[in-house]
């Protein structure tokens, strides 16, 4: 009898010492950066598990496991595909809530009146957005 109550004491002091990590896991800030920060780009149709494994992947969460478990806590907010955009240290609860609302990486352009879609094409190409023969590609098709 002594034995049992022991082993299920260790158990007890296991299942409690993995509940703190998980919790501090998902509480405390986590990561460092540089300065440019990391991208993820979370794909369409990804479950819980592989956008958590991409995100422990890229050092933007502590724990892959902690961070699924607190996606499943929340079951009515799923997490939105998109490129993300991380550039310092946040909690993984944090990461789970910028996911579920949405919050992508947006980079504002302008396009002024009256400019051509070759135009259109060298400026996005000088700001890094796509080449120029990629949007004009996309452009002449309907």
């Amino acid at each position: 009898m002594k034995f049992l109550a022991k082993l299920l004491l260790l158990v007890l002091l296991i299942g409690a010492a993995a509940a703190g990590y998980a919790w501090f896991a998902i509480e405390n800030p986590y990561g460092t950066y540089s300065g440019e920060g990391i991208f993820v780009d979370v794909p369409h149709g990804a479950s819980s598990r592989g956008v958590a494994r991409l995100l422990e992947k890229n050092g933007v969460i502590r724990n892959a496991i902690a961070f699924e478990i607190y996606a499943r806590k929340h079951p009515r907010r799923t997490l939105q595909a998109g490129e993300y955009h991380f550039d310092h240290a946040v909690s993984g609860k944090d990461v789970f809530w910028s996911l579920a609302n949405g919050n992508v990486y947006e980079r504002p352009f302008t396009v002024r009146e009256g400019e051509t879609m070759y135009e259109i094409a060298r400026e996005l190409q000088d700001g890094e957005f796509v080449t120029a023969d990629d949007f004009l590609a996309a452009a002449k098709k309907p």
